[in-house]
């Protein structure tokens, strides 16, 4: 059962997966070719894609900007999964 309004954003993305990849017949049963192909997209919509919601920006863009703009940054922590 679809309900956008419980999760908008993924089902806004799921939307524009379909209309700009899948409906373009990018769909293979090959899983390396799949893996391959959907990574591609997902590298140019991160990438290289101007998105509305982020003032035509691309996503990088965008979190570069709000970076420069912004006077704090949050403390780098190593990660570790052993004591």
């Amino acid at each position: 059962m679809k309900t956008p309004k419980d999760n908008s954003e993924v089902e806004r993305f799921h939307e524009t997966l379909k209309c700009e990849w899948l409906y373009e017949c990018n769909l293979t049963m090959d899983c390396n070719e799949f893996n391959r192909d959907i990574t591609d997209w997902l590298v140019a919509y991160n990438l290289c894609r101007l998105h509305q919601t982020l003032d035509y920006f691309t996503p990088m863009e965008y979190i570069q900007n709000e970076l420069e703009s912004s006077d704090k940054v949050l403390p780098m922590w190593s990660t570790s999964t052993t004591n």
